[in-house]
């Protein structure tokens, strides 16, 4: 579990990985040296993976954003689910992929960018060739880049989870009552 000011330091990474230690000990009144040690800590413990910029789609000539459900027929197949998983994590085009259950009994998902309906077409149809046989009830839901309302952002649900309010330098009254509870128990 993370103390407060080590998730006040997270909470200025996710909100700009980009900020220097100084601005944020600076903002937050803490050491440089502490803020530093702090950030060491979150990349090396895995808490912070690895820093992104938000690109602008629609800029780069990405419009379309797809997410393609499907169900998986067979995963005894150790082999071709290994296969198929190397395959999803190296394509490009290919944002987000998991395993999971919902959508009329679909298990797996998968979130793509593409320039036009022809780029998706050719991914989908070459993605179909490859392991089609080992797929059923395939459904997308298709957008174009210049209708998203909101972007896929974590940020907002990690500050939450961890109960920080960036604009003040502590934790939330209801994340410190229920830590503080949870401490009783």
């Amino acid at each position: 579990m993370l103390k407060n000011r080590e998730k006040i330091v997270f909470a200025e990474l996710l909100v700009s990985g980009r900020k220097p230690d100084k601005h944020i000990a600076q903002a937050r009144k803490i050491s440089q040296p502490t803020v530093t040690r702090i950030r060491q800590k979150l990349e090396r413990e895995k808490y912070i993976e690895s820093y992104h910029a938000t690109p602008s789609f629609d800029k780069l000539g990405l419009k379309l954003v797809v997410v393609t459900t499907f169900t998986w027929n067979d995963y005894s197949k150790k082999e071709v689910v290994e296969r198929v998983v190397h395959d999803l994590i190296s394509n490009p085009k290919i944002l987000f992929s998991a395993r999971g259950n919902g959508f009329s009994g679909k298990t797996a998902v998968m979130i793509t960018l593409h320039e036009d309906m022809a780029s998706y077409e050719t991914f989908i149809v070459s993605f179909k060739e490859k392991w089609g046989k080992y797929m059923d009830n395939v459904d997308q839901f298709i957008s174009s880049t210049q209708n998203i309302f909101k972007p896929f952002e974590h940020h907002h649900a990690i500050l939450e989870l961890l109960g920080v309010d960036v604009k003040k330098n502590s934790t939330l009254p209801a994340f410190s009552r229920r830590t503080n509870n949870t401490k009783r128990k």
